[in-house]
């Protein structure tokens, strides 16, 4: 990736890009494809889920698009999380907080997540970064807050702990269905929906009753979010083939092209044909050699055989579900690799040490001012 972006840099770089290069700014090397969306017949602006579009947007051009998208979001128990979704910071402390101490507050921090993963899942940079001006906000109170929180609750383990949980032989965690079902476990981590069957299996087979999505903690309550497929297309400002490089782009968006993908469709009309698929949800049997009329959630990491049968989703739940993606459509995370392997240096030290909260903050601050700065100011 270092020489690509070296490539793109000195103006040598291939017309078409399918993956996000980290330390370059989007919109100073990406033909802005808004313009061909405004004016293509075969596939507009007009064909996308609402809100997609401004997802992918930034300073009003679209430099990447991608023809599908996963969900991640925190899931839990509605008897245990209530039934609000899209929590605050504030709201996500204060559940947790309530919560008694034999009840696991988010699957895996007992014994597979480290602090540092679970706090980088919690909390989103891109709420604290303006990439337009170059500028961050990574000492400010809420984010220290956070820190502190899930240093103080123990929500994941030290790198010593998990070094040494690893290291016993035979190791083996108890399955999440098994956990949220039995009321052991609030919160599924970064729980990603790939597709709308994913859904069904998690409502009707992992929690086996009905759930709240939570999101993640955020400024606005807009929690849950959509993640993106390595496969995310741009063309280069240097091209000199530009309207064939779109054509090529849009072969990724053809009917022919989404019978082989397995995640939520950009496309509307493909968006709402996946839920539809989940009104009707089937099994292979073994036993018996058919294809039974429920889905089958294995829940026990040892025995293939132990598993839960779930029905199809109701017409009311595909359209609960479709509402709650839809809402995610509009926000999706800017991922910046560079920024990310600062903050996570800084973290290590603070989840590993007695460094304090708010001197990490600081360090963080100072360190990816100067790489914002540089990057994109």
């Amino acid at each position: 990736m270092d020489n690509l972006k070296m490539e793109i840099i000195n103006g040598k770089a291939p017309d078409i890009i399918v993956d996000m290069i980290d330390g370059i700014d989007p919109s100073a090397f990406y033909v802005d494809l808004g313009e061909y969306l405004r004016n293509d017949p075969e596939l507009n602006a007009g064909d996308f889920i609402p809100g997609y579009l401004d997802a992918v947007s930034i300073d009003g051009k679209i430099p990447m698009i991608y023809p599908f998208f996963m969900v991640q979001t925190l899931i839990g128990k509605t008897q245990l999380a209530g039934d609000k979704e899209n929590w605050s910071y504030d709201e996500f402390i204060d559940t947790l907080d309530s919560m008694p101490e034999d009840i696991e507050l988010i699957y895996g921090s007992d014994n597979y997540y480290t602090m540092v993963d679970l706090f980088k899942r919690l909390v989103n940079t891109d709420e604290y970064v303006d990439y337009s001006s170059g500028t961050c906000d990574f000492d400010s109170p809420e984010y220290i807050k956070m820190m502190k929180f899930v240093k103080e609750k123990h929500i994941g383990m030290t790198r010593e702990e998990y070094d040494k949980k690893f290291e016993s032989e035979g190791f083996v965690w108890e399955h999440d269905g098994l956990c949220f079902r039995n009321n052991k476990t609030l919160l599924g981590p970064e729980h990603s929906f790939f597709a709308p069957p994913d859904m069904v299996e998690a409502m009707h087979g992992k929690f086996g009753e009905e759930v709240t999505f939570v999101g993640y903690p955020s400024h606005n309550g807009q929690g849950g979010y959509i993640s993106t497929p390595s496969i995310r297309f741009a063309i280069m400002k240097t091209s000199k083939y530009p309207d064939i490089a779109w054509d090529f782009i849009k072969l990724a968006f053809t009917d022919e092209a989404y019978e082989k993908y397995y995640g939520f469709p950009v496309l509307e009309d493909k968006f709402v044909e996946k839920f539809m698929d989940t009104l009707e949800v089937y099994h292979y049997d073994e036993s018996s050699g058919t294809t039974l009329p429920q889905g089958a959630f294995r829940y026990d990491n040892q025995d293939s055989q132990k598993f839960i049968l779930y029905d199809s989703f109701t017409q009311e739940e595909a359209d609960c579900c479709m509402e709650y993606v839809r809402s995610c459509v509009k926000c999706s995370r800017r991922y910046d690799g560079d920024l990310e392997d600062i903050i996570t240096e800084e973290l290590k030290e603070y989840f590993n040490s007695d460094k304090s909260a708010e001197e990490t903050a600081e360090m963080i601050q100072n360190r990816a001012s100067v790489y914002l700065s540089e990057t994109y100011g």
